[in-house]
């Protein structure tokens, strides 16, 4: 089964520009692209581009989503995103806009893997590991522009931290400031 979700057009050579794409499948956390709007200057089978040359509909780009289309749209997966941004260093794919006006936010199920593999690259830093007062532990660093990006742990994952640490169902919810039902799904 084919799906095409279209968008009508924005300017496509404008680096700022991206798309966030969440994909949700049962009983699975959503995958999530990152997808710079550069990527629509060379269409191709997942990258449409939709001119209605003489029709009243207005011009679209637009994403082909099919199984056979998916290997395309796998170096847009957010974890590699990251590593591009972080590694390009002056590529299309980095992030280009002014300094300080711009965070971009991401959560990671393998948080303590993720703060690990990041001591392999040159950054700096704008704080190490941090705990917010509800139990989410954040990392903020800088892209090669100067923008801060943030991941945290996903509260799914807290929650379960919090568990298996001892803390009971009502606690971690008063902890996380999240309802007891939320917990509850948590650790399912």
């Amino acid at each position: 089964m084919q799906n095409t979700t279209q968008k009508e057009k924005w300017d496509i050579n404008n680096s700022d520009t991206y798309l966030i794409l969440l994909m949700f499948e049962d009983g699975k956390m959503p995958d999530v692209f990152l997808i710079p709007a550069i990527a629509w200057r060379h269409p191709n089978e997942l990258f449409c581009d939709k001119d209605y040359e003489g029709l009243k509909s207005k011009p679209e780009y637009g994403l082909n989503l099919s199984k056979k289309n998916m290997p395309l749209l796998a170096p847009y997966k957010i974890e590699k995103a990251i590593v591009s941004i972080l590694n390009d260093g002056g590529s299309e794919n980095e992030i280009l806009s002014k300094p300080d006006n711009f965070e971009l936010y991401f959560e990671e199920e393998q948080f303590d893997e993720f703060v690990e593999r990041l001591k392999s690259f040159k950054i700096q830093y704008v704080h190490d590991v941090a705990e917010y007062s509800w139990g989410q532990r954040v990392i903020r660093f800088y892209d090669s522009d100067m923008h801060i990006i943030e991941v945290g742990e996903s509260m799914v994952t807290v929650v379960k931290r919090f568990i298996a640490q001892g803390l009971t169902i009502e606690e971690t919810a008063k902890r996380t400031q999240h309802p007891v039902e939320f917990v509850k799904s948590c650790i399912i």
